[in-house]
Order: structure tokens, then C-alpha cells, then sequence
């Protein structure tokens, strides 16, 4: 930092040495504005230095009689001229560093409660997990443990057909846990920033993998798909993607009435795939269309089941 100060020092003496037209007095200002400089970027030791040889420099170069330093040789006249301008530069490094100070203060003042922020989020956001994952465990493992005690139950006898119902029972809603923390487990996975394995892929490869990973809960109800079929490549994530899918055709079928038709298309754009996931229910209220892509949203007018978390991974 020393060696920056005398450099850039040394070398507006040069230019000064170069431009006759600079006058004294606007010499020593350029003198202090690198003062200035070297104190806003290295501190004020740095720039005391600065200032120091600034005052050398000016008295050797451009006092008469000229390449003597006239404070060696006891020349007064300009003493006191000197000592002002040492002082000044002293004064000006003390307060722009006093400056750079306070902005790096400012700055971790800045940065800590930008932490602080973050962390009351994060503990917020654990806080709702915890409240909405709970009540959402509870409702698949309760169903599935009483329906495996039925079955281990040898004082409860079972026909044929309620035993298959417990066991189709206790198959769904296993498959709803699985989706639950599949769920989480994507949520975590993209918000620590995935890398992208991304492929060339058919539409229909896409829509098929995700309606066989919701099988069960579809049931029967129907899925029309329209796909165009002259549209360029689609290049996505297909895990990822299939995900995405996986989490707007369960939504459409949660809240779409029974046997009613699921629409999927995929229509090419010029650039990109507009794609849509249409059910025919009641509609978002415009209030929480924005809202129901939140992490742990969900609607209070609602008794459908759920984390909250679909819509928000899809996005």
C-alpha cells in the first residue's frame, strides 16, 4: 500500500513535471485529491505517507530554487505553506478514512441484519414445516396403521372384499406419503441449486411417466392429452420435469369434481412450449392466484389434503 501511495504520488509529480500549464496552487489540490484516494483505499497510514511525500515532491520539483528540498536548507518562506498542506493532507486522510470507516461499519450493520432476516425467515419457514408436515403425516400413517392392526387383528374377522379395501387403503395412502416426502426431499433439492441434466424429450414420454406415478389417485377419471406434433425438440430436466407435471395433474385432481376430464396440452411457441395442466373446478379466487404458488399455502376454504408445497416446487 506504501509502494501505491509513492507511485501514484510520483506519478502526478510527472505529470505535473509534463504540463506546464498546471499552476501551483491546482497542483497542490491534485496533490490532495490522491491523498484522498489513497486514504479511501488502503487507509490512513497509507495516505499520511501520501501526504508526506506529496509535500517532499512538491518543494523538491516545483519550489525555486528547484531539484533542492528548501526545508533541508533551512529556507523558511515556504514553511509554513508546507506545514499547512501537510496538515491539511493529514486532516483529509484522518477523515476520508474516518469515512470508509463508517461505510464498512454501515455495510456489516447492513449484512447482519440481512442475516438476522434470513435466519428469522428460515426459522419461520421451519416452523410452518413442522406445523404443516405433522398435521399432514398424521392423516396417511394413522390410516395406514389402522388398517394393517385390522389386518393382523385375528379377533376381527374380515370378508374378502373389506380386506382388500383395507389393503388398497393402506397402499394409497402410502403412495401419499411417498409423494409428501418426495416432496420435501425436492423442495430441499432446489432451493441448495440443482444442476440440470437436460435432454431432448418427447411430451408424451413426460405425461405418461407422471400419470403412472399417480395411478392410484386418478383412478378413472379421464386425461386428454394434445400435444403438437410438428412443434421443435423439448429440452427439459426429465425428472424434474416429470415432477412438475406430477404436482399440477395431482392439484387438478384434488380439486376437480369426480369423473371429470383433466386437460393437458403442450403447444410449441416460437421459442419455447406453452404448456397446460386445465381441470374444470371451481376456480382460484383471484385474491390467491399469486398466493397458492407459495411455499405452505393453501386456501382456508378448502378441506382437500395436502402440504402446501406442490404448486411452489413446480415453480
Amino acid at each position: 500500500h506504501y509502494l501505491w501511495a509513492t507511485f501514484l504520488v510520483c506519478g502526478l509529480t510527472l505529470v505535473g513535471l509534463l504540463a506546464h500549464t498546471l499552476t501551483p496552487t491546482n497542483l497542490i489540490m491534485f496533490y490532495l485529491l490522491v491523498v484522498v484516494f489513497i486514504a479511501s483505499r488502503w487507509g490512513k497510514l497509507p495516505a499520511a505517507w501520501g501526504a508526506l511525500v506529496s509535500v517532499l515532491s512538491y518543494d523538491f520539483f516545483f519550489v525555486p530554487p528547484y531539484r533542492l528540498l528548501t526545508l533541508a536548507n533551512g529556507n523558511s518562506q515556504h514553511l509554513v505553506t508546507f506545514c499547512c498542506f501537510l496538515a491539511v493532507g493529514l486532516l483529509v486522510a484522518h477523515l476520508t478514512d474516518r469515512v470508509r470507516s463508517l461505510a464498512d461499519d454501515r455495510l456489516h450493520l447492513m449484512e447482519d441484519a440481512k442475516n438476522a432476516e434470513i435466519l428469522g425467515e428460515k426459522e419461520r419457514l421451519q416452523a410452518a414445516l413442522l406445523s404443516s408436515i405433522s398435521h399432514d403425516l398424521q392423516t396417511p400413517i394413522f390410516s395406514i396403521v389402522g388398517a394393517l392392526d385390522s389386518l393382523c387383528d385375528k379377533d376381527i374377522r374380515l370378508d374378502n372384499d373389506s380386506r382388500q379395501s383395507m389393503i388398497d387403503t393402506a397402499r394409497l395412502e402410502t403412495h401419499r406419503l411417498q409423494r409428501l416426502v418426495r416432496n420435501l426431499l425436492d423442495l430441499t433439492r432446489l432451493e441448495s441449486g440443482p444442476k440440470l441434466k437436460l435432454a431432448f424429450c418427447d411430451p408424451t414420454d413426460l405425461v405418461g411417466t407422471a400419470l403412472g406415478q399417480l395411478d392410484d389417485s386418478l383412478g378413472g377419471r379421464p386425461i386428454h392429452l394434445h400435444t403438437d406434433a410438428e412443434g421443435h425438440p423439448l429440452r427439459v430436466d426429465f425428472v424434474l420435469f416429470t415432477q412438475v407435471l406430477v404436482n399440477l395433474i395431482d392439484n387438478a385432481n384434488k380439486y376437480s369434481p369426480p369423473e371429470r376430464p383433466i386437460d393437458i396440452s403442450f403447444d410449441a411457441q416460437t421459442d419455447c412450449w406453452r404448456i397446460e395442466v386445465r381441470d374444470q373446478g371451481s376456480g382460484i379466487p383471484e385474491d390467491d392466484r399469486e398466493k397458492v404458488f407459495e411455499k405452505f399455502f393453501r386456501r382456508s376454504d378448502t378441506r382437500t389434503s395436502g402440504s402446501g408445497l406442490g404448486l411452489a416446487i413446480s415453480r
